[in-house]
């Protein structure tokens, strides 16, 4: 009975290492664990060569598309705050639309952005307007 308890310790023990490298990658970490720990010396080697995606628990950061973890704030490689959002730009001054064919009077900017500090956030919003008359 004892040698059959032993090889099933050993296998659940070394099916953490291949588990580990792939929950890094973005895999679920039971399915790797069970394929580690019966399988230790296929899944190693492919846990290792693998490249990582985006999944349930990593990102791709927006400006230096590297790899992050989901819940970051700060991308570890260009050190981006990833809570700003997207500055949005209407028309230029004295364009036409597209759709309607009137001339664009007025120039609009507006964007959010987040401070981080010690305790928490600052979080602000930039309105800018411009009129041509």
């Amino acid at each position: 009975m004892e040698e059959f308890i032993v090889p099933l310790i050993v296998g659940a023990i070394i099916g953490f290492i291949p588990a580990t490298i792939a929950r890094k990658k973005g895999e679920d970490f039971f399915t790797w664990w069970l394929f580690g720990a019966l399988l230790f010396i296929v899944a190693l080697p492919w846990a290792l060569i693998m490249s990582p995606h985006e999944g349930k628990y990593i990102k791709k950061c927006p400006y230096c598309a590297q790899f992050i973890k989901r819940e970051a704030v700060l991308c570890q490689y260009c050190g981006r705050d990833l809570t700003v959002s997207q500055a949005n730009y209407n028309a230029p001054v004295g364009v036409k639309c597209g759709s309607c064919g009137t001339k664009v009077e007025q120039l609009q900017l507006s964007m959010r952005y987040s401070i981080l500090y010690r305790n928490g956030y600052i979080t602000s919003d930039i309105n800018i307007s411009m009129s041509t008359t």
